[in-house]
């Protein structure tokens, strides 16, 4: 029952470090998934050339490559070293054994076969003494073997728990490099993005916080029959790629119109910028979109400009 206990607390903490592991990793993932979404949406709405997504991950692989080669490498060196300090069974000691330094890690690795080795030999010594023990007449067979079972249940269950705990984070510390990478990346991408270059006029919505900004978007009918005009705005970012895109809460009036031949409609657009919401003296940039029956849709760009309520 005893060697049970040992092997489903180790079970549980291995698992609660695949947990731990998973939960960083999907955060990382969804990070930049976001970016990743803004990217696109750039790319489609030709804010943003596919040319110039070569020239980001030029640029960051030039800039970043080596420093992150360098915390790759002590990642897998840290993984090698916990290995390798594994405790040659029954050693009881809890001592931890020195870790890795980073600006002279094959030292490291040297001092740290110098130490295991050690600790190899004291256990050895260990299983030789019981054995004298035995041979003296000082303990029976049965304790001798019960002993070394207990302590080989202890050593293997916490051995387990160790290299498991080990083997995920460095599955974490790689992760971190890799989405830290990516995420500069896109973000190096989102700046280059330009919220010129879509067709048509720009749609502006300018106003102080906690106020509601207004304007009016004028659609016109240039085809030779009537045609059925749907308006409506998706995501909206930073200009500067700060934080995640997020839909605002334009209010458009109305959002669908039938149009005759060379008639016009006029497209109310009004927005309460939330101080909780936006940031005073920050552009934001989006698309409004303009969708026509059997015709490809049109993106007018967007942007919202909030300025600090008061003057003070």
């Amino acid at each position: 029952m005893a060697e049970s206990r040992e092997f489903a607390t180790a079970a549980s903490e291995s698992s609660t470090a695949y947990a731990l592991y998973a939960m960083r990793a999907a955060a990382h993932a969804t990070r930049n998934l976001q970016l990743l979404d803004q990217v696109i949406a750039c790319v489609a709405r030709r804010q943003l050339a596919p040319e110039s997504l070569q020239q980001s991950l030029a640029a960051i692989a030039r800039t970043r490559a080596p420093s992150l080669e360098r915390e790759a490498n002590l990642a897998a060196a840290r993984f090698v070293a916990g290995l390798m300090s594994s405790a040659p069974l029954p050693v009881e000691s809890t001592e931890q054994v020195a870790g890795v330094d980073p600006s002279a890690i094959d030292e490291s690795l040297e001092r740290l076969g110098r130490d295991v080795h050690a600790r190899a030999s004291a256990a050895l010594a260990t299983y030789q003494s019981r054995i004298d023990s035995v041979a003296a007449g000082e303990i029976s067979p049965d304790d001798s073997r019960r002993a070394v079972r207990k302590d080989y249940t202890r050593g293997v269950s916490r051995e387990l728990v160790r290299v498991s705990q080990l083997w995920f984070d460095l599955l974490g510390d790689l992760d971190h490099i890799r989405s830290r990478f990516t995420e500069e990346y896109l973000l190096d991408a989102l700046r280059r993005a330009s919220p010129i270059g879509f067709d048509g006029d720009q749609v502006e919505l300018t106003g102080r916080l906690s106020t509601r900004a207004s304007t009016i978007v004028t659609l016109e009918n240039t085809r030779p029959e009537p045609v059925t005009l749907r308006c409506a705005v998706r995501d909206i970012r930073r200009a500067d790629a700060v934080g995640p895109a997020f839909v605002p809460a334009i209010v458009l009036t109305p959002t669908e119109v039938v149009l005759d031949v060379d008639r016009v409609a006029n497209i109310g657009v009004s927005l309460q910028l939330d101080e909780t919401i936006y940031d005073a003296d920050v552009r934001y940039i989006g698309a409004f979109e303009i969708s026509r029956d059997g015709a490809p849709r049109i993106d007018i760009p967007l942007t919202i400009t909030p300025m600090a309520s008061s003057l003070a």
